[in-house]
């Protein structure tokens, strides 16, 4: 995280960080990138989706996210049942700024 804040700078926009961070949302070692950038599927997860990414067989944790600069919105987020790979993919629909 600490080496990913060096790249993710407060004056960047439309910016879309996306992938397995090993960690689940409340963990310590995230706060500092959740502080710079906001979580697309906090509370856009979609109704009986399930936020759960990991194992992809039966999810119980939330190790993998689609996080974007403030002037990014989120309309959706969804985690299909899909078990192609050992997590399951995150979907989210996002609608940028034109800048």
């Amino acid at each position: 995280v600490t080496e990913m804040l060096t790249i993710v700078r407060p004056d960047i926009t439309n910016l879309i960080v996306f992938g397995d961070l090993n960690a689940m949302p409340e963990a310590p070692e995230l706060q500092p990138l959740f502080r710079r950038l906001h979580d697309a599927c906090t509370s856009r997860v979609k109704p009986g989706g399930g936020a759960g990414t990991y194992p992809a067989s039966t999810p119980v944790r939330r190790i993998d996210y689609v996080l974007t600069s403030p002037d990014i919105r989120s309309l959706r987020c969804e985690v299909p049942n899909n078990a192609a790979s050992d997590h399951r993919p995150v979907v989210a629909e996002l609608v940028t700024s034109r800048r």
